[in-house]
């Protein structure tokens, strides 16, 4: 059920996001904005992270059904990608102008404390943690190299972020 519900959470407040509903109301923007970073943040735990432990829900659901951990991998990581792009390559440059407006600094914080609540807050307990080179050890350095793909392509500076930034100013958004 926490997967059903933070993925709704997530494709709800991104769908909210991406409409014109709180182009003009900045704080309702910010919280769903960060409600959706937090349903994601789980979401991954649940998904990418969990997927190959033998206790807790996933690990659950796995061996009830007698399922390879990497049926559910991979779907769950397929739609995590998804979420992840509509989060960058969408909703994020609408934030930098909804949010931010004309300042650089609060650009780069949405930025940094975004891409390290999704994907590398969990990362690094895994890495620092966990045996060395177990799968889930795996998977936390995968989040961690993400953190770093993630900030490197989504910086402020970008031309395709400046430029998805003008098409929100003009209004089209998209």
């Amino acid at each position: 059920m926490p997967l059903i519900f933070h993925a709704v959470i997530v494709t709800g407040g991104l769908y909210i996001l991406l409409s014109p509903l709180l182009a003009k109301k900045k704080w309702w923007f910010h919280f769903v904005y960060w409600l959706v970073i937090m349903n994601l943040m789980e979401l991954i735990a649940y998904m990418p992270m969990r997927t190959f432990a033998r206790h807790g829900d996933i690990g659950n659901i796995n061996h009830g059904l007698g399922l390879s951990p990497w049926v559910l991998f991979f779907p769950g990581t397929l739609l995590i990608l998804t979420l992840l792009y509509f989060l960058f390559s969408r909703v994020l440059p609408r934030a930098n102008v909804i949010v931010a407006g004309d300042s650089q600094p609060v650009r780069y914080a949405l930025l940094v404390f975004s891409a390290f609540f999704v994907v590398d807050w969990r990362s690094i307990f895994r890495v620092v943690l966990l045996s060395f080179l177990g799968t889930e050890w795996i998977i936390g350095f995968a989040g961690i190299s993400a953190y770093v793909l993630v900030i490197v392509l989504c910086w402020p500076d970008r031309s395709w972020v400046t430029s998805a930034e003008e098409r929100v100013k003009a209004g089209t958004g998209k």
